[in-house]
Parts: structure tokens; sequence; C-alpha cells
């Protein structure tokens, strides 16, 4: 992929849920410049899928360009294991040369600030992405929209 290059999806502005496997969707914002992970499951094979298609966009993602994404583990249901908590940890180490920000999407209740704590921990292994934890999408999408400002708009 060229470094002013981002996924083919940038001629649409919000791309469908695209299932990645049950319990794993993926959905593309502002023309495939914002990247929501939206996790209903927490299995080993769920958390695999996420870990490695995450992994594979950012390194895939332009030097030149913040990777903005979103991570939605808000379903009241999940619970962070040891497994999980591994699997982000590689994610958060991956490429760090690309900057940019990760919104993760918390659940309310005490599962989410045992996540946000975990979250605060992982901030010092992410290079040069910003992590940030919310407990609504629509601050979380603010947050994240403001690490497009600078950029060219898609056409």
């Amino acid at each position: 992929m060229a470094s002013n290059q981002l996924p083919d999806i940038l001629d649409q502005t919000e791309s469908a849920d695209e299932a990645i496997r049950p319990g794993l969707l993926r959905r593309y914002l502002h023309g495939g410049r914002i990247a929501v992970f939206t996790l209903t499951d927490i299995s080993s094979a769920i958390i695999d899928a996420w870990a490695e298609e995450t992994i594979a966009h950012v390194v895939g993602h332009p030097a030149d360009v913040p990777c903005l994404l979103l991570h939605d583990v808000s379903r009241h249901n999940l619970v962070l294991t040891p497994y999980g908590r591994q699997r982000a940890a590689d994610v958060a180490q991956a490429n760090p040369e690309v900057s940019g920000r990760a919104a993760i999407l918390l659940p309310r209740g005490a599962s989410g600030v045992l996540l946000r704590m975990f979250i605060n921990h992982l901030k010092q292994q992410s290079g040069g992405r910003e992590q940030q934890a919310f407990l609504t999408k629509r601050r979380a999408l603010i947050w994240l929209e403001e690490g497009l400002t600078g950029l060219p708009p898609t056409t």
C-alpha cells in the first residue's frame, strides 16, 4: 500500500458492518479513516480474530496518516480475561511508529472500571498512538474525529 493510500473503502463515507466472524464486526467511518471493531463475544477464537485483524490494519496503515480505531467492548457480558489482556497488549505494541488514536468503548459498571485500569496500563506500551476509554460511543467518536483535523478530505 502506498504511503498516502487508505483502504479501498475510501469512496464511501460509512461502510456496512462486516462480520469477520460471529462475535466480531468491523465497520469503516469517514471514508475508511476510522476503523470500528465491535466484539460481542470474548472466546479465544474471537479475541484472536480481533487481534489479528487489528494488527493487520495497523501494520498496513500508511505511516503518514493517523491510524484511528474504535474498539467497542461495551456489551454487558464482556469481561477481560488474562488471554484477552495479552492479546490487547500485542495490539497496543503493533507498529509503534504509526501515530493515531484508539478509543475503547467500555461497558458501564465494575467490568468497565477494571477495563479502564488495564487501558491506563496499556498506554505505556502503545508507541505513537494515544488510547482513551469512553462510556459513550458519541464521545469516543468525537475524540477520534479530532484526529482527522488537518487531513485532506476523501474523494
